[in-house]
């Protein structure tokens, strides 16, 4: 953080759409300091509440496509469900 000078961390899973390990997530925001934390793949209206409570935020794109597939469109129920169950 310090000698990238970034503004954030995003901690991702192994590939778009994988589920972050909570304990990675965990370490990352506490070795962070300030400096926000986001989670970077695996968040989905099933997810989002606990990645919320580890994370200042969350990039989510695979799991508001139709059918799940990174390369469909966007799902407009899928995204009116994650805010919802966000609390957004």
């Amino acid at each position: 953080i310090e000698r990238g000078g970034a503004d954030a961390v995003v901690v991702s899973g192994e590939a778009t759409g994988s589920a972050i390990d909570p304990a990675e997530l965990i370490a990352a925001k506490a070795a962070a300091g300030d400096t926000p934390v986001f989670a970077g793949s695996g968040t989905s209206a099933a997810t989002i509440r606990e990645i919320l409570t580890h994370a200042d935020g969350a990039i989510v794109g695979t799991s508001l496509k139709q059918g799940g597939i990174a390369t469909n469109p966007v799902d407009p129920a899928r995204v009116k469900k994650l805010v919802a169950v966000a609390g957004v």
